[in-house]
């Protein structure tokens, strides 16, 4: 049984020889592989669906900042034309005066 579920680790209580016994997998390549390789399918799939949401939230979260500074790269490389353009024509504006 699930008993804590996070973006990080799963704690699963069970029951061996009648005895209550706990184990927690941390969400890694090792955690998953022993997850996978100890626990019951249905367990592992609930357990899964968090870990892979998390996974694509973060990947999205990358993207939308790896986004986001290109978008301010380009934000400063035209601020730099405009005031170079905006010189020129204050230049331009005083050589026709």
């Amino acid at each position: 049984m699930i008993t804590h579920l996070t973006a990080n680790g799963v704690s699963i209580l069970d029951t061996v020889d009648g005895e209550n016994c706990r184990k927690a997998y941390i969400n890694s390549e090792t955690g998953r592989q022993a997850l996978q390789a100890e626990q019951p399918d249905e367990i592992v799939n609930e357990i899964m669906k968090v870990w892979n949401a998390d996974q694509e939230d973060t990947a999205n979260r990358m993207a939308l900042e790896a986004g986001t500074e290109n978008y301010r790269e380009k934000y400063i490389e035209l601020r730099k034309e405009f005031d170079s353009l905006k010189e020129r024509l204050i230049q331009c504006i005083k050589d026709l005066s």
